[in-house]
């Protein structure tokens, strides 16, 4: 994928660690892909009803609300877009909840670069 492809692609990453999310965010940018980060929750909702990203990189266990709970949200409101979960550590119902939801995967940190980009690449092109 060129970066005259990706250019456009918004991801939202959103993720209460900021080291991780500034990781991963550098690794997209790098690539072409616009990212716009989050911090809570709550933060995340807003977001994604505001600014429709391409792709959300949503973290299960975050403050205020849960990545899980952000994406109901979502669909409870007719808003579809690819979402990937990333947590350290969740609960198996959350992450059954998240791919009954539709979730395109569920990655569990750390994960690698390669992994996560793959992961990325394939959401946007589905």
């Amino acid at each position: 994928m060129t970066v005259e492809t990706t250019t456009l692609k918004r991801i939202l990453l959103a993720d209460d660690n900021g080291g991780l999310r500034h990781s991963l965010a550098v690794a997209l940018q790098d690539r072409g892909y616009q990212t716009i980060e989050a911090t809570s929750g709550r933060e995340a909702w807003d977001i994604g009803r505001v600014q429709r990203p391409h792709l959300s990189l949503l973290d299960i266990n975050m403050p205020d609300m849960t990545g899980v709970d952000v994406y109901k949200g979502w669909l409870s409101e007719g808003l579809r877009m690819p979402v990937i979960f990333m947590t350290a550590e969740a609960s198996d119902t959350l992450r059954q909840q998240a791919l009954v939801l539709g979730a395109i995967s569920i990655l569990s940190k750390p994960f690698g670069a390669a992994e996560f980009l793959r992961l990325v690449r394939n959401a946007l092109t589905e």
